[in-house]
């Protein structure tokens, strides 16, 4: 009766579990999308170009078969290499500029 008892308790326990990882991993994914919306609002030019390219690779994975869990990391990637890309882009015209426009 005891080892019923545990194992109800420790599958109660994964299960608790994998809803926080769940919910953690769209809290950063949430993080990383709001980090990007803001570099790429800095330029009419940049406006939604991450998403966009998030989308289409996501589109293309699925097409050609990878799994969610790839998907994801995809997505990911896609949208951390555009932040990379525009922050520098940002930076190079800060230095170009000075930092304080002048």
């Amino acid at each position: 009766m005891k080892e019923l008892k545990a194992g109800k308790k420790l599958s109660k326990t994964l299960d608790d579990l994998y809803e926080s990882y769940i919910e953690l991993e769209d809290l950063f994914m949430g993080f990383v999308r709001s980090m990007v919306h803001a570099l790429d609002a800095k330029s009419q030019w940049t406006r939604g170009h991450s998403e966009r390219v998030a989308t289409y690779a996501q589109e293309l994975a699925r097409e050609i078969g990878y799994k969610e869990e790839e998907i994801k990391e995809l997505t990911l990637a896609a949208l951390l290499r555009y932040c990379q890309v525009f922050s520098a882009n940002s930076l190079k015209g800060s230095i170009l500029n000075g930092f304080h426009g002048s």
